[in-house]
């Protein structure tokens, strides 16, 4: 398992960066890491250094970084110049080059009807990446018909507002959100509602996907209704 994972599991929340005024209050934040979605290619080696000074891994967008090429060549470059923990792509030729080179990869699905949530679901099966995210991801009753097609962790970024939706994001089985708004990098500090355990091992539509949660994410389920 990624030590990604392991700092889901205690706080479900991804800090969204854009630009490196940002990463201060990111990385100081309790959040799990941070996904870069957006700086000038100079920034990268100090953004990396606060990053990683805090003790937050850096999932990185290479096609919103002004200056990468977001190709092969590029992630090579970037393994030397600036390395992060992982990439965020929509793309299958980079995420292919950055597993090979040994980074977290996360493929990035836009669910924005039915047809492209059938695309995005076949895709994400088909290709061999760590995560799953999901966009937008504020509609839970979606990721939950997302998590058990797939047979990978699902993370959920854009359009998540409210506390109350990072929790039903959760609860539906996605393992982190990942949010710009700085309210809700220090919510779920303690009301993660799915362990990774059990998205490792209950990861089909005849499994529930919260078994095996700890008792107060249990209560926290009760008191939000869920069966």
């Amino acid at each position: 398992m990624h030590p990604l994972f392991a700092k889901l599991n205690e706080h479900p929340i991804i800090a969204v960066v854009r630009k490196a005024q940002e990463l201060d209050e990111a990385a100081a934040s309790p959040a799990a890491a941070i996904e870069l979605r957006g700086a000038l290619l100079h920034e990268l080696p100090e953004i990396m250094r606060k990053a990683h000074a805090a003790g937050k891994a850096v999932l990185l967008y290479p096609e919103l970084i002004d200056g990468l090429a977001a190709d092969a060549a590029g992630l090579e470059f970037l393994m030397r110049y600036a390395p992060p923990e992982g990439i965020v792509s929509t793309k299958r030729q980079v995420l292919q080059r950055a597993r090979a080179l040994g980074l977290f990869t996360v493929f990035q699905i836009f669910v924005i009807d039915t047809q492209a949530f059938g695309t995005g679901v076949k895709n994400a099966r088909r290709l061999d990446c760590d995560a799953v995210e999901v966009m937008p991801g504020a509609i839970a009753s979606v990721v939950s018909e997302i998590c058990p097609l797939v047979d990978k962790p699902v993370l959920c970024a854009g359009l998540v507002k409210r506390p109350e939706e990072v929790k039903a994001l959760l609860q539906a089985g996605a393992v982190g959100v990942a949010t710009s708004s700085r309210r809700l990098w220090y919510v779920g500090q303690k009301d993660a509602a799915c362990r990774m355990t059990a998205h490792l091992t209950a990861r089909r539509t005849d499994h529930d996907p919260c078994a095996g949660t700890q008792r107060h994410f249990q209560e926290l389920r009760t008191d939000a209704g869920a069966p």
